[in-house]
């Protein structure tokens, strides 16, 4: 296939009108040949979603040939005729546009989209379709999957291959299957249980979060053998599914209290019924925990509940105030959101106070951890949560 230059041709006589041309539906003018015409919209429309895209639109010519290939030999006249219909019949169906999700831009060989099929029949036109996700956007969601160590390593390489489908020719050389060219073979870091099926319990929970009913979770622990066994069964409302930390989360509720179980620890999920045999409504956010991780109409953040969830160590939201080296900022931004208020520190010079609401586990964690560069002021249950894990430590030492 010639690779289409913008800039290639000579500028045609009048200047194109411009406009994107969205998804396609049927030519209008009857066909004796009802199966056939719409084989051949299929397949017109497969090979420029599978090969076109803004840096290379296909001319009628490029078209033929890749129809050609997969024996389905159209004249230029046949394929032309067809995309000027679909183009004809964009502007009385943007419903159908929308629902296909399908954007097919008419060109010519400056890039300039062509509005005007009649005023500018003299242009040679080139046709291509938006890709469904950029190449950076494929890159980004690859990177995720791959690093992902609880997974296996064809679920992985099947997943990009899914996401490299979703993209012309050129750019799926980008990507390359798992442990071939330049992308290293994935090391899962524990054994991957095969009687677990991690899709069918994002399925599960999702459509319980979606239908509003509690659930049935037999929850692991990671034995000396790196065996997932079983440690609880637990009865729990599911509210959201989430990344956080570079792991998987189920946020859920326990009578009046958040939860945040990892979602590849989860060994089996089941819908839970009552005693009558009806299937149980989930029990509300608490109140306590809903203002500090709720938008707009009660809509569940992910975002502010992994803020106030810090290491994803749950419980109820309380205020907390703390006292940091300035150095350490960026750090505060990146554990606990921009939300979070700072302040000059009156107590030392080059220190910054700060306060936010968070669950008290997490934060004790925290601090722990940058104990040489931040300590706890308030509430007083911190600041003694903090003295004893520092005690414990200071026990093997």
């Amino acid at each position: 296939m010639p690779v289409i230059n913008n800039n290639q041709n000579q500028p045609s006589k009048g200047r194109a009108k411009s406009s994107t041309l969205n998804a396609p539906s049927l030519p209008s003018k009857k066909k004796t040949n009802q199966e056939g015409t719409r084989l051949n919209l299929l397949s017109i429309i497969k090979v420029l979603s599978s090969y076109s895209s803004k840096d290379k639109p296909m001319a009628i010519s490029d078209i033929c040939e890749k129809l050609k290939q997969i024996d389905l030999p159209l004249d230029s006249h046949t394929v032309s005729r067809t995309l000027n219909a679909i183009a004809s019949s964009l502007e009385v169906s943007p419903k159908l546009s929308s629902f296909l999700n399908l954007k097919l831009h008419i060109v010519n060989s400056y890039g300039e989209n062509i509005f005007d099929q009649l005023e500018d029949k003299k242009n040679r036109k080139y046709y291509y379709i938006e890709n469904a996700l950029r190449p950076a956007e494929i890159k980004m969601l690859t990177d995720a999957v791959e690093v992902y160590s609880y997974i296996t390593h064809d679920q992985t390489s099947n997943l990009i291959n899914k996401l490299n489908e979703l993209q012309v020719p050129e750019m799926r050389s980008k990507y390359p299957r798992l442990g071939k060219s330049n992308c290293a073979p994935k090391i899962d870091s524990l054994s991957v249980d095969t009687n677990i099926n991690l899709f069918d319990h994002i399925d599960k929970l999702n459509q319980a979060i979606r239908e509003n009913y509690k659930v049935k979770i037999t929850y692991g622990t990671y034995n000396i053998d790196k065996q997932l066994v079983q440690k609880s069964v637990k009865i729990v409302s599911p509210h959201q599914i989430m990344w956080a930390n570079g792991y998987y989360y189920l946020v859920a509720v326990i009578k009046d209290r958040p939860y945040s179980y990892r979602i590849d620890r989860i060994m089996n999920v089941a819908s839970y019924y009552d005693k009558e045999g009806n299937i149980s409504v989930c029990d509300p956010l608490p109140e306590s925990v809903k203002r500090n991780v709720t938008v707009g109409h009660d809509t569940f953040s992910p975002q502010l509940y992994q803020n106030t969830a810090v290491i994803m160590y749950s419980g109820i939201p309380e205020h907390i105030r703390i006292e940091c080296k300035e150095t350490m900022i960026n750090t505060l931004l990146d554990s606990f959101g921009l939300n979070i208020t700072i302040r000059k520190s009156h107590r030392k010079k080059g220190w910054v106070s700060v306060s936010f609401s968070a669950a008290i586990e997490g934060v004790a964690l925290w601090l722990t951890q940058y104990c040489a560069s931040s300590y706890a002021v308030a509430p007083q249950k911190l600041v003694e949560k903090v003295k004893k894990n520092l005690e414990k430590g200071l026990e093997y030492y």
